[in-house]
């Protein structure tokens, strides 16, 4: 049993490695989710209950305010987190499906 714990963490651990060593282009644009409300905000932006309009499946989008991360030197940190959020894979932690850059104000202000 714990060879077979040992195994799984081997195999993940890889599969991190491996997802860090590449970058995360876009691979969605905002046109493809409903956006329904707010769940939560927080210093640098906030975060929307969305569906993805391709699967009909749901996701909570976080949006950045890019002004805020550069005038609170959170640059580094930001990236980091996008970094790990895109190289996990666990099924109690949360994890990057989607990624892309849009214009802050068409975003926050509908």
């Amino acid at each position: 049993m714990f060879k077979e714990y040992n195994d799984i963490l081997d195999d993940l651990r890889t599969a991190f490695m491996e997802k860090w060593k590449t970058k995360m282009n876009d691979n969605a644009k905002l046109e493809d989710f409903e956006r329904f409300r707010t769940v939560g905000t927080g210093a640098f932006g906030r975060v929307i209950l969305v569906k993805y309009k391709p699967t009909s499946s749901y996701y909570a989008m976080k949006i950045l305010d890019k002004a805020k991360l550069v005038k609170m030197k959170q640059i580094d940190h930001t990236r980091n987190e996008k970094r790990i959020l895109q190289c996990i894979n666990f099924p109690f932690m949360v994890f990057m499906e989607f990624f892309f850059k849009a214009r802050i104000e068409s975003i926050l202000d509908r």
